[in-house]
């Protein structure tokens, strides 16, 4: 399996971001949809958390790249889907 990964990592050109955020988005949805208790649902929540804090990290990190309004909107984006998941998980 792990020549199939390298294999891939070698093939990602231009849409190698948006395959990276498919693959991360499906892995977090089936996670989702098949979390039976709610200490999985907590996990879960906090990933999607973790993650889109990383998202913020790397659209600043890239600001620099790209113009003031996609890294506004990016960062912005990013930071209300975190705070969301955070929101969720504080509910009981």
């Amino acid at each position: 399996m792990r020549d199939d990964v390298l294999e891939w990592v070698g093939q990602v050109g231009t849409d190698g971001v948006q395959d990276a955020v498919f693959g991360r988005a499906l892995a977090v949805s089936v996670a989702g949809l098949t979390a039976r208790t709610p200490e999985e649902v907590d996990r879960g929540l906090l990933l999607v958390a973790a993650m889109n804090l990383l998202d913020v990290l790397t659209a600043l990190g890239a600001a620099r790249g790209s113009g003031r309004p996609t890294t506004v909107r990016a960062v912005a984006s990013s930071a209300v889907h975190g705070a969301a998941a955070l929101a969720v998980r504080a509910m009981d």
